[in-house]
């Protein structure tokens, strides 16, 4: 079986921000089109069904999956989703629900599509990490690591990535990459995530209309990072984050999904996910899906750009 995953899905050319690496509307729907010829697009019911009778997945079918609750998600995707009798399952951090808290990784998304040139930003966060008190020996090790270019990304782009996401101390990633957004984005963090993340209602409407919500951390923090004991706090407050999603009034949360935030996780991660009961997890490995019970906690996916838009 096939999971394929999503990030962004807006109007691109009529948004703020048009270079953000996202799917257009119409991309989105050709896709969407390109799928309901090629293959059978499962609902998450279907294939709890399928994996309870213990029987194999049909390799035919593919699962739409939605990470980090953007408002493109209930804006644009649960629409047409519902339109095509269609459904999904999405994983916002309970973070940016509740607490309408801007993720770091948002904030380099969005000041890396703000216009100015990556050698720019790239300068940018090399004197940043000359304010820190980064010998030059020591930003050389970072580039040497990290200034490599991605089937996606240029050098730079993807140093300013992997610096900020994981290279540096994480309190000094969080510190500079606010510095850039407020210099680049926007000087108002809060306002920009109340625009940028859907609310809780939004997501209980979803899930009233067969959308499965699952589990994408409290905070959005890589889980390898942490203790056990942080890893089970984030995880056990997801949950009851879901719980407020899928409640009585909407629809009972009887499965349980995990989408580790940046495909991250370790023995530990699984451990706690047996201990709360979860069904499954998703990681952001390429591949097909191996849903054996051996596998269902390292379940691969597919990004959106490894299938045609034309």
């Amino acid at each position: 079986m096939k999971v394929v995953m999503y990030h962004y899905v807006r109007p691109l050319a009529q948004s703020r921000f048009p270079k953000i690496k996202g799917r257009t509307l119409d991309e989105f729907k050709i896709q969407l089109e390109f799928f309901m010829k090629n293959f059978h697009i499962a609902t998450p019911k279907e294939l709890f069904d399928v994996l309870k009778a213990n029987i194999s997945v049909p390799e035919n079918w593919i699962l739409l999956t939605f990470d980090d609750g953007y408002i493109d998600h209930y804006r644009y995707v649960f629409p047409l989703l519902h339109d095509y009798k269609l459904s999904g399952m999405f994983f916002p951090p309970q973070l940016v629900v509740e607490e309408r808290d801007l993720l770091d990784v948002n904030k380099i998304h969005f000041f890396l599509s703000s216009g100015e040139s990556p050698l720019i930003l790239y300068q940018e966060l090399i004197s940043e990490l000359l304010n820190y008190n980064y010998s030059p020996e020591q930003i050389d090790v970072l580039v040497k690591k990290h200034f490599h270019a991605s089937r996606y990304d240029s050098p730079e782009v993807m140093f300013i990535k992997n610096v900020l996401q994981k290279g540096l101390p994480q309190l000094e990633r969080k510190e500079i990459s606010s510095k850039l957004f407020r210099k680049f984005v926007s000087i108002d963090e809060k306002a920009f995530a109340e625009e940028l993340y859907v609310s809780l209602p939004e997501c209980r409407l979803m899930a009233s209309s067969g959308m499965l919500f699952g589990s994408h951390g409290r905070n959005h923090y890589w889980m390898d990072e942490l203790t056990p004991e942080e890893q089970e706090v984030e995880i056990e407050q997801s949950l009851q984050f879901l719980n407020k999603i899928h409640d009585s009034s909407t629809s009972m949360l009887t499965n349980i999904v995990m989408c580790y935030p940046y495909g991250s996780y370790n023995d530990y991660t699984i451990e706690a996910l047996n201990k709360y009961h979860f069904d499954m997890a998703f990681t952001t490995k390429v591949g097909n899906a191996d849903f054996s019970k051996s596998n269902r906690f390292c379940l691969n996916r597919f990004d959106t750009n490894d299938f045609p838009i034309n």
